[in-house]
């Protein structure tokens, strides 16, 4: 549950453990290949500027920076950590792209107008409802007329013959909603918003896809989700303990030890989906 802003104290896993960052370069390529490539609903011609949301250890910004080298990427994440092994990139010759250490979770260091793109991915895990306003109305202000901004979320991974799995993904979204995490009353249903909130931040053109995420036993996924579940599981049962959020007869612990062995069966399946809604900024407000 650590960070290295004391304004966040709702992010499971500890976001300068180079296991999340490894776990993130993963999921990473792997969701930008399911997604149908970097940035399909939107056309580079050069010269374009683009703005990465708590990008992580920099896998979609460096992709992007490589794939157009005319374009620049700008990417911005909480963590030293991801930041520095981020910058990495650039040092080693990818001068398209940046990072900084910094907070979406309040005003953006950049001028108005100044970006023709925003990308954010998978931010359900720290964003609470009530910070979804102020992000999306930063980067209405960043974006220039007619930019483009994509919001790609997702849900939990369901396995109908593993109980363990299960029980652990309800004692992560039951944590998730005792910090304010979430909307519904299990602390789900988090992509069914995305186009309400694009819709009341004054987007328009508002449009929506969804991928299918197959992470069963020997599927490119698995090793992503089996990650997500060993540090989030780190985190969530001492979490449980602290929190005095154990029923009669629970053993947290041991549903976590056997979650894992589940997942490393071959007759693991294992299936959720993700949500990209994306839109523009009107030409004229």
């Amino acid at each position: 549950m650590s960070t290295n802003n004391d304004q966040v104290n709702d992010y499971f896993a500890n976001v300068e453990d180079p296991g999340e960052r490894d776990r993130l370069i993963k999921l990473d390529g792997f969701m930008t290949d399911a997604m149908g490539g970097i940035f399909p609903e939107m056309q580079f011609h050069g010269g374009e500027r683009v703005f990465d949301a708590a990008c992580g250890p920099g896998g979609w910004a460096i992709r992007l920076a490589r794939a157009w080298p005319s374009v620049q990427s700008v990417g911005i994440d909480i963590s030293n950590h991801m930041i520095a092994y981020a910058n990495g990139y650039v040092e080693a010759g990818v001068r398209n792209a940046s990072f900084l250490v910094g907070n979406i979770k309040g005003r953006l260091p950049f001028e108005d107008a100044s970006f023709d793109a925003v990308n954010a991915r998978f931010l359900e895990t720290f964003m609470r409802p009530q910070d979804w306003h102020g992000f999306l109305a930063e980067c209405h202000r960043i974006l220039k007329p007619g930019g483009t901004i994509r919001l790609t979320e997702s849900e939990a991974t369901i396995s109908p013959l593993s109980p363990n799995f299960e029980k652990m993904t309800f004692l992560f979204v039951k944590a998730m909603k005792c910090l304010g995490i979430g909307y519904s009353q299990h602390g789900m249903w988090n992509t069914a918003m995305l186009q309400p909130h694009l819709r009341d931040a004054g987007y328009e053109q508002i449009k929506y896809r969804a991928t299918a995420i197959d992470s069963s036993y020997g599927t490119a996924y698995h090793e992503s989700v089996y990650l997500s579940y060993y540090y989030g599981g780190k985190a969530v049962v001492p979490f449980y303990e602290e929190h005095g959020m154990l029923e009669p007869g629970d053993d947290v612990k041991e549903t976590y030890r056997l979650a894992l062995q589940e997942m490393r069966d071959p007759s693991f399946v294992g299936l959720g989906y993700a949500l990209t809604c994306w839109g523009r900024k009107p030409m004229t407000v």
